[in-house]
């Protein structure tokens, strides 16, 4: 999106300041101040930061390439200063920089108001209008973060689906549901039941379980497992509902009416004891192992459990969970004061220095749970194997298999282990793998994320004929070709009625049998839509010259915009 700014500030302005006021705005997200050679350009550029730091921390995926120009000088002492920003959503760019501005107007007239900038900046409307733009769910997100340090192309497919790459190179993602991914499997998968069933036919270590249809059929059940068993929904995923090591009838029957109100379809399952590892299989491999800790807090020798889940509530990480999920993941609940009950505790005692105090029942991070980074080396080969099998024999190119074993470092075949769960869309995450999502990419991409692709711009007035098109395509050997009559592969005709040359070029760059691209739009084509590609192998600009000054200047600045997407450019 680009814009001008009219600035007027001191030379020797100081940004402490803003930059506190910034930096308070972001929790865990990045913010380094720029160092700018005049404070014109260098409030030009943390206004560009600010916003775009803004979005990413609320799971737009913007880019961190934005430009501005050198500082103009008016007569009445401001300056004007061109910007290109980023933005992967306008509306939600238009939303952010006004408020942005706003927060620093108020700043600048007196830096002492800085709290008041946040009323400003209006948190909770801006807020409210980036999720209503935001790349659903946290893998996506990370999938087209990973994209755009890449440099891989991506777009929109329909609802929270996206493309990346292009023509016969396209890879389609739903957060870590892919394009091959059996429609079959994820249907096991989401039934526990079905997928405890089908593990032990193949004779992997499944749970022994029994449906319930009310909490006294629930407490019969733990009875006949033998305590201490575990309560869970059959169709629910990320720990919802789920309740583990209930020792007896009145700890089931309340975890029966919890998970009730998640799911109709519930289990008990006899309590395994051992370690929650967290296996991520893809393609045939684990690429990462964590141990997943209940949530909960560590002692400092001074401060009460009170004390300690409240400086917890204030950390980063628990606000940005808050942010996401409108829900505070660790409090003094009955669930936590249950535990603490059990272990002869209450909220006023003062655990000793490391000592760590459980107040969840379930490990997931969704409700406070930790995650410990296993190297891949430390687990036993057998263990990778199994998780491995368990992800083909359901036919899943990507999974998290759930593993319960003492010691993830021994063989499973000596220490006995239990496959909980197989989640057929897992949460990667980057907390313990800041690379991963680039690591996952990539190796979808592996033949690359770009087919061939040319472009031909047509001048005023000026028309390229099918014959001389279809020429054209096969001296730079494209077996595609779009004009604003239509997309042809390997000659055959795929569509016959684009809305115009931008929307047809489109058409064929997302086309998977298009191994090569020729796209001809013409330049008010351009002018209009801009490119339908951000790279093209060549760009060739072809006509008559413009017959007028006025027609002059207007291709000469398309020529100086296009040109930089092009490897080849001619004219």
């Amino acid at each position: 999106m680009t814009g001008r700014l009219r600035i007027r500030i001191g030379p020797d302005y100081s940004f402490e300041a803003l930059d506190s006021l910034v930096a308070s705005t972001l929790d865990e997200t990045p913010y380094d101040p720029p160092a700018a050679t005049s404070a014109v350009a260098g409030l030009a550029d943390r206004t560009l930061r600010w916003m775009t730091a803004l979005q990413v921390h609320h799971n737009l995926p913007v880019s961190d390439v934005y430009r501005i120009g050198t500082p103009i000088p008016a007569e009445d002492g401001s300056s004007e200063i061109s910007i290109a920003a980023p933005c992967f959503v306008r509306a939600a760019t238009q939303a952010c920089l006004p408020r942005v501005m706003a927060a620093i107007n108020v700043v600048l007239s007196a830096p002492e108001n800085a709290a008041h900038a946040r009323d400003a900046l209006d948190m909770p409307g801006l807020e409210a209008v980036f999720r209503r733009h935001a790349a659903g769910g946290t893998n996506m997100f990370h999938f087209l973060q990973a994209a755009l340090d890449m440099d891989v192309p991506f777009s929109r497919l329909v609802s929270n689906i996206y493309t990346f790459g292009t023509g016969a190179r396209t890879r389609w993602l739903y957060s870590t549901i892919t394009d091959q991914t059996r429609q079959l499997g994820v249907r096991i998968a989401h039934d526990k039941l079905l997928t405890a069933d089908l593990l032990r036919r193949a004779g992997l270590p499944a749970p022994v379980h029994m449906l319930a249809a009310d909490e006294a059929a629930a407490v019969r059940a733990a009875e006949t497992l033998g305590y201490p068993v575990v309560v869970k929904p059959t169709d629910q995923e990320q720990g919802r509902g789920v309740a583990a090591n209930l020792g007896n009838a009145d700890a089931v029957r309340a975890a029966f009416a919890e998970a009730g109100k998640v799911s109709s379809s519930l289990l008990v399952e006899k309590h395994f004891h051992g370690k929650d590892y967290r296996l991520t299989v893809a393609r045939g491999e684990v690429i990462k192992i964590e141990n997943r800790v209940a949530g909960g807090v560590e002692g400092d020798g001074v401060s009460t459990v009170e004390d300690l889940v409240r400086q917890e509530q204030d950390t980063p990480r628990f606000r940005k969970i808050l942010r996401d999920s409108g829900k505070m993941p660790l409090s003094l609940d009955s669930e936590a004061l249950g535990l603490l009950g059990e272990s002869g505790m209450t909220a006023r005692t003062v655990p000793g220095a490391g000592e760590y105090v459980v107040l969840r029942r379930k490990n997931n991070v969704s409700t406070g749970g930790l995650q410990i980074r296993i190297a891949l080396d430390g687990a036993h080969p057998d263990n990778l194997a199994l998780a491995v099998r368990a992800a083909a024999l359901l036919h899943l190119d990507f999974a998290g298999i759930d593993l319960l074993t003492p010691d993830i470092g021994r063989s499973w075949l000596e220490t006995g282990a239990l496959i909980c769960e197989v989640n057929a869309q897992p949460q990667i995450g980057i907390r313990t793998t800041p690379d991963i999502y680039r690591e996952v990419l990539s190796g979808l991409m592996a033949d690359g994320s770009r087919i061939p692709a040319h472009l031909i711009v047509t001048t005023s007035g000026t028309a390229i004929d099918h014959a001389d098109a279809v020429r054209d395509a096969g001296e730079l050997k494209c077996n595609g070709l779009s004009t604003s009559s239509g997309v042809w592969i390997d000659g055959k005709r795929i569509a016959a009625q684009p809305v115009g040359a931008y929307h047809a070029a489109t058409i064929l760059l997302s086309e998977p049998t298009a191994r090569s691209a020729l796209c001809i739009i013409s330049a008010e084509d351009v002018t209009e839509n801009g490119l339908p590609a951000d790279h093209f192998r060549s760009i060739r600009v072809f006509g008559r010259d413009p017959a007028t000054e006025t027609h002059k200047r207007e291709l000469a600045a398309l020529v100086s915009m296009i040109r930089p997407h092009a490897e080849q450019f001619l004219t």
